[in-house]
């Protein structure tokens, strides 16, 4: 049996050989192809320095590979062309743990690395410290940021009370004795020092008036206090008291009222200020300073009292222990700075009545002697063309615009009730409200005076405030008005929206925004500002309606019930209107100023300046940054950049809070340690 089996090996060996070409001239057939040695396999490595940080910091991320031709990331950054090896520096944008990824191939094959960095939370609620000792608060659910304080303002002394003639009632309001006060009400954009970060300009009022029930002894010399307040912008979304560059004591008024007149009157390109009086009582011209301050930068980049410049008689006021020399200008309200006669330089255009000793006529133009003195334009004194100081009742907001877009600017005017009396050919029964004042190469005539429509509560309408810009962007100047009712007294609030026409105005209040205010929640008080809130390119409102407390008006006395005064806006008497672009306006239902939680994790005392404020203004923070206010309220807790007077609070003086506050951005960077 073996001898079998060799045999068969044999022949089917030889048959195999035979096969493979061995022999006979047949055949011929190539060497068989060598299989390729596949190639190495890549690798990928990746790490992180540091490998826990800060959110808004940045990480370096580090990578290598071995036989790969390029890479790319993965995970929390991105990117496909990423070189074989390289180093990259990137900023964390969120908290929580990350991971950082390094894909590297070599075409057919890859390999993958992954490093995992943990980055701490910041901007959560809380409260932080300032390097300059101030604080800030943040409420991180709502997204709203307050820094305070950024300024204490103080009244020094007390009146002896007085009795206000009026009430919603109808019945007088007998106010006791106290303080004369020196609350921040308003405030403007400004350029007070020359960078590319809007400053803010604000003005504080008393809390007294010159009635006939007033005191002798506080008619005699009312107290004055700082009336106007700097506030420089850092560019990093803060804003520091800047009390320091208006220089010495001279500017220090016994009040003013309601708006700001800002611009350029020394052409040294830094933003030049007047403020008015008015709202000071019946009397007020019998006790008032010079009545307007107008301060004005100097070559240093200081501010000073510049009043003196404006060029017309003072009287002699006696106040008891001295006498001084004041202009005596009572309830100057409709102020414009204006370049009337079109020479380069800024004039000041001004209703106010002069004292009874000066033949009550001020001059309505001041021309500008290029910012040496403010001199009386011969062609308006107030006793001739375009008009009689008699003509004209009461001013209450003046604004600057190009209203006809001949490119010289025109005046703005809104009146407190009726612009004309009965007796002047202006009077017009049904638009009576308000006018346009048309610059004509420097000519003010009577009959291209544009008259603003009825007001939209007829015959019973009293405007307070009033903003002009392009609304529904075709080019011209609209205007929005903040009013209310005179009867019954000081109650109510509309907006009214009045679109340019190229040749006059159309109410178009009913189309473009719903009022909810009514008699027992709304109050004609506060002011009215058009801003780009959204930084969409059209301009919204923001409203501000005075005495509304936590959701509640406090001035509608004439209620049925509490829950009649229930504020149908921001609960503290704010209101944001967004523009769709075509000037038609949107209530935004989220309160950008509330302070959320924050008064139940912290003492509400120590917040009292933003969590229950007496006055907001809208403030532009900037690029980056957007649109904040600015609160005024109580003083909240003490820091480092306050320096009260001696004595004890409240008992040697008073003293009021102003704070800041905004949405928080990307580029706040504020950790709990």
């Amino acid at each position: 049996m073996q001898k079998f089996k060799n045999i068969v090996f044999v022949i089917i060996s030889t048959l195999v050989l035979a096969n493979c070409g061995g022999g006979g001239g047949g055949g011929g057939g190539s060497e068989p192809a060598p299989v390729p040695t596949p190639p190495p396999a890549p690798t990928a490595s990746i790490s992180a320095n540091p490998t826990t940080l800060w959110v808004n910091e940045s990480v370096t991320l580090t990578w290598s590979s071995t036989n790969a031709t390029g890479c790319s990331a993965g995970g929390e950054w991105s990117g496909d062309n990423k070189d074989p090896s390289g180093e990259e520096s990137v900023t964390v944008t969120k908290d929580g743990e990350l991971t950082y990824s390094i894909t590297c191939s070599s075409g057919t094959r890859s390999a993958t690395s992954e490093v995992v960095i943990t980055a701490n939370p910041i901007n959560q609620t809380g409260k932080y410290t300032n390097e300059d000792g101030t604080y800030v608060y943040i409420e991180a659910e709502q997204g709203n940021l307050f820094n305070t304080p950024a300024k204490w303002t103080y009244s020094l002394r007390e009146h002896g009370g007085y009795t206000y003639p009026n009430s919603e009632t109808g019945e007088p309001i007998i106010l006791d004795g106290g303080w004369y006060d020196n609350r921040i009400k308003t405030c403007r954009s400004a350029d007070l020092n020359g960078d590319e970060y809007p400053d803010v300009v604000a003005q504080s009022v008393w809390n007294w008036q010159a009635q006939p029930t007033s005191q002798p002894e506080d008619m005699l010399n009312p107290e004055r206090r700082p009336r106007v307040h700097f506030f420089i912008n850092d560019g990093q979304g803060k804003f520091s008291d800047a009390q320091d560059i208006i220089l010495g004591e001279d500017y220090y008024r016994m009040n003013t009222y309601k708006d700001l007149a800002i611009g350029d009157l020394n052409n040294d390109g830094l933003d030049d200020i007047i403020t008015p009086s008015g709202s000071g009582g019946v009397l007020l011209w019998q006790v008032v300073d010079d009545g307007i301050l107008l301060l004005m930068s100097n070559a240093e980049g200081k501010y000073e009292d510049k009043t003196s410049l404006i060029n017309f008689p003072r009287i002699t006021r006696d106040r008891g222990d001295f006498t001084e020399e004041v202009l005596g200008l009572g309830g100057a309200e409709g102020i414009g700075i204006i370049d009337v006669n079109s020479d380069g330089w800024k004039d000041i255009v001004m209703f106010t009545i002069a004292q009874p000793e000066q033949g009550y006529r001020f001059p309505l133009v001041l021309l500008n002697n290029e910012g040496e003195s403010f001199e009386p334009w011969d062609r308006y004194k107030n006793d001739n063309s375009p008009f009689l100081f008699t003509e004209w009742v009461a001013m209450r907001d003046a604004q600057v615009a190009d209203f006809d877009n001949d490119g010289d600017e025109d005046m703005f005017l809104l009146c407190y009730t009726d612009c004309w009396r009965e007796s002047s050919s202006l009077y017009e029964a049904g638009s009576n409200t308000g006018f346009v004042l048309i610059n004509d190469e420097g000519d003010f005539n009577k009959e291209n005076i544009v008259h603003f429509p009825e007001g939209t509560l007829s015959d019973v309408n009293k405007n307070d405030a009033m903003s002009v810009g392009d609304i529904n962007g075709d080019g011209l100047v609209d205007i929005v008005i903040a009013q209310g009712k005179s009867d019954p007294y000081y109650v109510s609030r509309n907006i009214q929206i009045l679109i340019n026409t190229g040749e006059g105005f159309s109410d178009e209040t009913e189309a473009r925004i719903e009022n909810l205010r009514n008699d027992f929640n709304g109050h004609p008080e506060g002011n009215i500002f058009l801003i780009d809130y959204d930084n969409d390119g059209d301009l919204d409102i923001f409203d501000y309606q005075d005495n509304v407390r936590n959701g509640y008006s406090t001035s509608n006395n004439n209620a049925p019930t509490e829950e009649d005064k229930k504020f149908p806006y921001w609960k503290n008497g704010g209101a944001l209107f967004l523009n769709d672009g075509g000037g038609i306006f949107t209530y935004q239902e989220e309160d950008t100023t509330t302070t959320g939680e924050l008064p139940n994790l912290f003492e509400p005392w120590k917040m009292a300046t933003f969590n229950e404020p007496y006055h907001i203004c809208p403030v532009d923070f900037g690029e980056g940054y957007g649109y904040g206010f600015g609160f005024s309220g109580g003083p909240g807790e003490e820091a480092p950049n306050v320096n009260p007077p001696e004595g004890e609070p409240y008992v040697d003086y008073n003293l009021e809070g102003f704070a800041f506050g905004r949405k928080v951005s990307n580029q706040d960077n504020f950790r709990q340690e």
